[in-house]
């Protein structure tokens, strides 16, 4: 079976009609830690699996794939809690463990998804929303890739570093660290190995 390929163009992956803001689950926690003191934080403990367990799923519904480490802050946002010690990670980790065992949510590399997993959206920060925006290291490859992807199928003439850049801004990075670029450099190698891409004289062609 023979690849069809087709010419990108030099373009900005700003404004992509396949991309989506990110999108905020509604978390409402049956209580908030209103107090700071050893005693109360003692019998917040005792409360605070529970309610993990049972907002736990309705994030990564709505927000999944999640990395868990961004899912630990949203849920500690809902409730408050501003200074979330070991023992509040700990039963956290639990209730994950817990939680992709008995339902269809899944722990696939540190990052929980909605069932098995599959296509997943590009998603892009809410401008002045500090909350939408994520470390690259909460983004999972297979919404970088998708995300590459979209940006080469909407460019024409574009270069190997061009791609990582814009894929970067389309992400929501305004400037890129050496940890931004070596990642999104890896995972334009991956397209390329994969016969997603084609790069011949620092020309990306997309394969279709």
């Amino acid at each position: 079976m023979g690849v069809e390929t087709g010419k990108v163009a030099e373009g900005s992956g700003n404004g992509l009609p396949e991309v989506t803001p990110y999108r905020f689950a509604k978390l409402e926690p049956k209580f908030l830690f209103s107090r700071d003191s050893s005693e109360h934080r003692a019998r917040y403990l005792e409360r605070y699996p529970s309610e993990v367990r049972r907002l736990l799923p309705r994030l990564v519904r709505a927000e999944g794939p999640i990395h868990v480490e961004q899912a630990f802050r949203r849920i500690n946002d809902a409730f408050r809690l501003k200074r979330a010690t070991q023992p509040f990670r700990e039963a956290f980790q639990e209730e994950v463990r817990r939680v992709t065992r008995g339902s269809p949510i899944t722990n696939r590399r540190g990052f929980l998804w909605p069932g098995s997993g599959g296509n997943v959206d590009v998603r892009v920060p809410v401008e002045g929303v500090k909350e939408s925006f994520r470390p690259i290291e909460h983004i999972p490859i297979e919404e970088m890739r998708r995300a590459m992807v979209l940006v080469a199928g909407h460019s024409m003439g574009i270069g190997e570093e061009t791609l990582v850049n814009e894929t970067a801004r389309l992400l929501g990075f305004k400037r890129r660290s050496d940890n931004i670029s070596s990642t999104l450099r890896r995972v334009c190698a991956d397209l390329k190995r994969v016969g997603r891409i084609t790069v011949f004289q620092d020309d990306v062609s997309l394969n279709y």
